[in-house]
């Protein structure tokens, strides 16, 4: 790990750098797939759970979708690099069967994107039947494309939050 900037570390070495400032990250959520209000929060309370170990504090403006006019669209926070997740109802032609998400990695200027898909953490759910709410899985799936997003690395570790493939008994640790 020694090559990895301090965020790296934290992230994938095990948690925060001691003597390392936090830093503030906008992230723009952009629920298309009109999942819960109560797990749309849950789901931000663990994504700031884990990155506020890596000493990332998560804002959350409070972001519309095209259907919703009378919540702000936040382009006004498009010049501050957010990162931008939208939560899709459904993979639509995604080619790989196995993924819940896929983010936009190596983009070094603009906003960095992420999509979920949630006909896909919703099959996840409802065929590993992890002990634990859909809204916490949310926030799992979350935390590891925003990793990608702020570590810029499609790869993958062997275990913890940034491993490609989880397991219930892997997400329960």
């Amino acid at each position: 790990c020694a090559c990895l900037s301090r965020l790296a570390l934290a992230f994938l070495c095990g948690g925060a750098v001691p003597g390392v400032a936090s830093e503030r990250q906008i992230v723009l959520l952009y629920n298309e797939a009109h999942v819960e209000p109560t797990e749309i929060a849950e789901a931000k309370d663990w994504t700031s759970r884990i990155m506020r170990d890596s000493q990332i504090e998560l804002q959350w403006p409070n972001c519309s979708t095209r259907q919703e006019q009378d919540i702000s669209d936040c382009t006004e926070y498009y010049d501050r690099e957010p990162l931008i997740v939208q939560i899709l109802p459904s993979h639509g032609s995604f080619p790989d069967n196995s993924t819940l998400a896929w983010s936009a990695v190596g983009a070094h200027s603009g906003n960095q994107r992420a999509v979920i898909f949630m006909d896909r953490v919703l099959k996840f759910m409802d065929s590993d039947r992890p002990p634990f709410s859909l809204g916490r899985m949310l926030g799992y799936v979350l935390a590891h494309e925003m990793g990608h997003l702020l570590l810029a690395q499609v790869g993958h570790t062997s275990r913890g939050i940034m491993r490609g493939c989880w397991s219930v008994n892997e997400l329960a640790l």
